[in-house]
């Protein structure tokens, strides 16, 4: 494509490298497979992505804050 324009996509972890510590499981891993088909194809697309300080190395580690519910 000659113009401009990016596709992005915004996703809570992704796997693209095992030495990166970005993700703890199969939705992280089906991220990263999304990305790299997309760079296959040739789709201009950037990947948001959260980077944990201290790794992702379990679920645990990588669950969302509580959600505040108003009363």
């Amino acid at each position: 494509m000659d113009n401009d324009r990016f596709i992005a996509y915004f996703t809570m972890e992704i796997a693209l490298d095992p030495g990166m510590s970005t993700y703890s499981g199969g939705l992280g891993v089906l991220a990263g497979d999304t990305i790299r088909s997309a760079a296959d194809l040739k789709v201009p697309v950037v990947a948001v992505c959260l980077l944990h300080r201290q790794g992702c190395s379990t679920a645990r580690q990588c669950l969302p804050l509580p959600r505040l519910q108003a009363s």
